[in-house]
């Protein structure tokens, strides 16, 4: 009877390869577990400290939660229970097929915003400006994405699993990667060309400038509603002033990591240039959530954070008829455009 008992343990589990995994697969294993470990621990660490805090998972009051919770924190501990899942069952079979369709999921997701032309965000913000700033590169996290899939079922063939469990994973694999695009697509904000469509059917209660340009079917932008809003009076009446002087127009949110990083210098170069009238430069500086209050202007309709763009002799400066903007990673301080004041190419 014990000898029956032990004739049954020793045979392959259904769905399993009757040899048992070779050192190769036991090291393609550790491998792949590793650089899945490493490339999840970097997109978990960089969303717990740089959260985007546009994109909200549970709301305030919610399920319970006085805070709620946004979606990249709860990725994030989706992250880190997979790594230490994955290194500690990284010769299992299941545990493969469950990467495989984790990154089928993440895959969707990806796949949405690499439609519609923008980053998916899935590192946060917090690499922006680093030199892991290229994981926020628009389809890298796509390409991670899919090259973990596929594998995570090329271990899991390797380790044993059979070809219809494959099939059955691919599959629902597939329904994950639709279920990500939808809720991407369900969730996520407008684009920023779409500021026009927000704006007050009742053009009588725009600035009369706006209020012109969108009567004449003309393409408004939220750096022209602002520039001509009672928030820039005063900046406007000191360029018009000053027709010599470029305006550098610093729009930044609070939330975002590289604004911060940045407003120390410009604070600094706004004071310098101030005090010293042979500089060419004059720096003006708008907070997100202020404009938001007063103006009913969303945090999606600025093409990044900062926004930054510039004013001369009280209109704003154009280039292939739209404001001449500059934004994120690639918005300048207002002493490198100190060049392009003085020759005029501002």
């Amino acid at each position: 009877m014990m000898q029956e008992a032990a004739s049954v343990m020793q045979r392959p589990a259904s769905g399993s390869d009757t040899r048992p995994p070779g050192r190769w697969t036991h090291g393609l294993s550790c491998v792949v577990a590793l650089s899945v470990a490493i490339v999840l621990q970097i997109a978990a660490l960089a969303k717990i400290a740089g959260p985007d805090k546009k994109k909200v998972l549970i709301r305030p009051g919610e399920w319970g939660l006085e805070s709620g919770m946004l979606l990249d924190h709860a990725v994030a501990i989706v992250e880190i229970a997979a790594i230490m899942l994955l290194l500690l069952f990284h010769r299992t079979r299941i545990m493969w097929l469950a990467t495989a369709l984790l990154f089928s999921g993440f895959f969707g997701y990806a796949l949405y915003w690499f439609v519609r032309n923008q980053s998916c965000g899935c590192f946060g913000t917090l690499l922006v400006g680093t030199p892991l700033e290229f994981f926020t590169v628009r389809g890298v996290s796509l390409g991670l994405d899919a090259a973990f899939f596929l594998l995570a079922l090329l271990v899991a063939l390797l380790r044993g699993v059979k070809g219809k469990w494959l099939i059955v994973t691919a599959t629902a694999g597939l329904l994950l990667a639709v279920g990500g695009f939808i809720y991407a697509w369900q969730t996520a904000p407008p684009r920023p060309e779409e500021f026009q469509k927000q704006l007050p059917r009742n053009v009588e209660s725009l600035p009369a400038p706006i209020a012109e340009k969108v009567q004449a079917g003309e393409t408004v932008t939220p750096m022209e509603v602002l520039a001509a809003s009672d928030m820039m009076k005063e900046a406007r009446d000191a360029s018009s002033a000053a027709p010599d002087k470029l305006f550098y127009i610093f729009v930044y949110n609070p939330d975002c990591e590289h604004c911060m990083q940045m407003m120390g210098p410009v604070t600094f170069q706004r004071d310098l240039f101030e005090n010293n009238p042979g500089e060419p430069v004059r720096v003006r500086l708008y907070a997100i959530p202020e404009i938001k209050a007063q103006l009913g202007i969303e945090d999606w309709a600025w093409p990044g954070t900062p926004t930054v763009f510039f004013m001369r002799n009280g209109q704003v400066v154009q280039k292939d008829g739209k404001p001449h903007v500059r934004h994120g990673v690639q918005a300048p301080l207002p002493n490198d455009v100190k060049t392009e004041a003085l020759t005029g190419a501002l």
